[in-house]
C-alpha cells in the first residue's frame, strides 16, 4: 500500500489553430515540465476536465500521455509542434528520456455532457475492452538545473488517437466595424454563437482564428467580466475581424494522482 498520495495539476496551451479539430497522430502539446518529490512514484490516475465542442457537442477521439526524464542533466527534445505529427525521428531522440505512457479513452468518460459545457474523465474510472489496468512508473535525475531541492523534474507530452478531438468554441465576434488594437484599454466584446460564459473562466488568455480554417491567429487579453453576448477584456493585444472564432489558450486541465 502506498505511503502518501499528492496531486499535480497540468495546464497545457492549446495556441494552434485552436478552433480546428486535430487529426490522429499529431501533437496535443509538447514537453511541460512538473515538479514531484524525489523518489519513485506510481501514477494511479489522470483526471481530466476539458471543454466540449462548441459547449456542447461531447469531445471524441482519445489521447496519449508521454512520460520523459532528463539524461545527463539535459531536458528531453521535442516531439514536435503542436497539431504537427509526432515524427519518427524525434521519438528516436527520445529512447533514453521516455520513461512512461498513459492512454485516455474518451469513451470512458464520467460525464460527457452531464455537465453541460465540459467533459470529465478518470483514466481510474473504467478500462476499455481493448486495454488492461495501466502501470507507470516516474523516475528522474536528482540534479536536473534549477530544480527545488528535495524534488525532480517531469516531462508530460501528449498526442490525439483516433476520431478528432475538437476544441472550437464557436464563440464569433459580432461586431460590423471588426475590433481595433486596444492595448492597456478595458475592452467590451460584442459577440453571438455560444455563450461565451459556458466555455471560459474570468482571468482565461484568449485568442481569435478565421473561423473557417484557423489561420490569422490574433491575441487578444485576459477575460475580467461576462455580460449579455458580451466578454469584457483587459486589453486587446492585436486587432480582428468580424466572425472571427475567440478561444481560449486553456481549454483542458488535468491532474496527475500520484503514489509514493
Amino acid at each position: 500500500m502506498a505511503k502518501y498520495h499528492i496531486t499535480e495539476k497540468i495546464t497545457p496551451i492549446i495556441n494552434t489553430t485552436s478552433n480546428l479539430a486535430m487529426a490522429n497522430k499529431t501533437v496535443l502539446f509538447d514537453w511541460i515540465p512538473f515538479e514531484i518529490p524525489r523518489g519513485t512514484c506510481r501514477l494511479a490516475n489522470i483526471n481530466m476536465l476539458i471543454n466540449n465542442t462548441d459547449s456542447s457537442t461531447a469531445q471524441g477521439g482519445d489521447i496519449n500521455f508521454y512520460f520523459a526524464k532528463s539524461v545527463d542533466g539535459v531536458a528531453p527534445k521535442s516531439i514536435g509542434t503542436q497539431k504537427g505529427t509526432a515524427s519518427a525521428p524525434n521519438m528516436l531522440n527520445l529512447k533514453a528520456n521516455l520513461i512512461g505512457t498513459y492512454f485516455m479513452d474518451f469513451s470512458e468518460a464520467i460525464d460527457n455532457l452531464g455537465l453541460k459545457t465540459i467533459s470529465m474523465l478518470s483514466t481510474a474510472n473504467a478500462v476499455a475492452s481493448d486495454k488492461t489496468a495501466q502501470h507507470c512508473v516516474l523516475q528522474g535525475e536528482n540534479d536536473y538545473p534549477g530544480t527545488t531541492t528535495g524534488y525532480q523534474t517531469i516531462w508530460v507530452a501528449a498526442t490525439a488517437k483516433g476520431t478528432a478531438l475538437d476544441l472550437g468554441t464557436g464563440v464569433l465576434l459580432n461586431q460590423a466595424g471588426n475590433q481595433a488594437q486596444a492595448l492597456a484599454t478595458p475592452t467590451a466584446l460584442t459577440v453571438d454563437g455560444t455563450v461565451p460564459s459556458r466555455l471560459f473562466l474570468i482571468g482565461d488568455t484568449l485568442q481569435a482564428f478565421v473561423a473557417a480554417d484557423g489561420s490569422g491567429v490574433k491575441n487578444i487579453g485576459k477575460v475580467v467580466s461576462f455580460a449579455t453576448n458580451t466578454i469584457n477584456v483587459d486589453e486587446v493585444l492585436e486587432a480582428f475581424t468580424d466572425n472571427m472564432e475567440i478561444c481560449n489558450t486553456t481549454p483542458m486541465e488535468f491532474t496527475l494522482a500520484l503514489e509514493y
